[in-house]
């Protein structure tokens, strides 16, 4: 990490965060992710900030991210691309309170949203005989019942998040073209096309397209994480040919038609293997760290100036939560191990394996910080 680079950022943070946001105690914070064992078992689990396990809950199939209700009751876990299944949980104790499949003619992209009022739950889907990708939306009030859907504009949406006070969906179309008949395999990497595209959250209605040069269409856009309400960052994956070192993190500002570029150190973006597997922002909005499993790091960047800042070296790492503090972070290993690393120190502590010997950690991890917890 460049010290001065992080301290100068976390003054400025620390201003930001003056209502107690970073502050806030961390004695009940859960982190959930999902797993695997070492036998092709699924797991959805939970863990404290000091790595003790909470709840071990079994899946039906692999799980890949999770979403949080605003009042942090619930939560949702989605299958990973191209499940079925959606499981609605008790985010404190782990209870399953609903299983849900997706409609017959859809599969479940690996992603899913709360509307920032709770009312909706808004899933990235994929019609594969339309060759086209959906947002799905549910009624949480009504068992989460389907009562609608969106275009995503685009092919293979994956991530999706809230931005400008929560009236926008942005939606990360990964354009890559895949079928159930031919299990992951990628069916059009030669005209593959990704993009951002901002939806009115309430009717869907496309607000703004965003595509990166045609030279640079084999860039997947796939994993978003909003630090600022009008800021998206973006991981991206590239399918090219593994000799070359495009850019795979990216800005877009909220007006600007551009999605700005951010480069990595020579060194740095040969080492993160052309693959990002995550994107998480600190509680104190200043800092975003992005995983590369592949390469065995997490990159951090500052959120004020998008200059990269440092990398932290974790085997297999790719699931990053937010720490409560600015600059903390909880990461998380496919081969089992949990960290927390604090920017301010460049510090990396082990947490130990949360008493899961056999566990592999998905993709994604959850903070939940919310009040409902007994």
């Amino acid at each position: 990490m460049k010290r001065r680079l992080f301290l100068k950022t976390l003054a400025g943070t620390m201003m930001i965060s003056a209502a107690g946001r970073v502050l806030a105690a961390a004695s009940t914070d859960l982190y959930i992710s999902a797993r695997s064992g070492d036998r092709e078992q699924y797991f959805l689990s939970a863990f404290d900030p000091a790595g003790k396990l909470a709840y071990d809950l079994p899946l039906p199939g692999r799980g890949h991210g999770i979403a949080l209700h605003p009042d942090a009751a619930q939560a949702v876990l989605v299958a990973r691309r191209p499940g079925r299944f959606l499981i609605v949980f008790d985010a404190a104790s782990g209870e399953v309170i609903h299983t849900l499949n997706s409609r017959p003619d859809r599969h479940f992209s690996g992603h899913g949203l709360f509307s920032s009022d709770g009312r909706w739950l808004y899933s990235s889907e994929i019609d594969y005989d339309g060759k086209r990708g959906v947002i799905g939306v549910r009624d949480v009030m009504d068992g989460y019942r389907q009562i609608d859907e969106f275009g995503s504009c685009g092919v293979e949406p994956h991530d999706l998040q809230l931005c400008r006070d929560g009236h926008v969906l942005v939606v990360a179309n990964g354009g890559i073209l895949t079928h159930p008949d031919f299990g992951r395999a990628k069916l059009n990497l030669d005209t593959m096309t990704s993009s951002l595209i901002y939806l009115d959250a309430g009717t869907g209605r496309v607000l703004s397209e965003h595509r990166l040069p045609a030279a640079m269409h084999q860039l997947s856009l796939r994993h978003l994480a909003v630090p600022a309400p009008d800021v998206v960052y973006v991981a991206m994956q590239y399918q090219g040919s593994p000799e070359d070192r495009p850019p795979l993190v990216a800005m877009h500002r909220a007006g600007e038609e551009e999605i700005r570029l951010l480069q990595a150190p020579a060194s740095v973006l040969d080492r993160m293997r052309n693959y990002c597997g995550s994107v998480c922002a600190d509680v104190s909005g200043g800092w975003v760290a992005v995983s590369s499993p592949q390469g065995n790091l997490v990159t951090f960047w500052s959120m004020q100036s998008g200059e990269y800042a440092g990398e932290a070296r974790v085997m297999d790492g790719c699931g990053i939560a937010a720490g409560a503090r600015a600059g903390e972070f909880l990461l998380s290993s496919g081969r089992g191990g949990l960290f927390r690393y604090d920017a301010a120190l460049a510090s990396l502590t082990d947490l130990g394996r949360a008493s899961l010997p056999d566990a592999h950690w998905d993709n994604h991890m959850l903070r939940d910080a919310g009040p409902f917890r007994g």
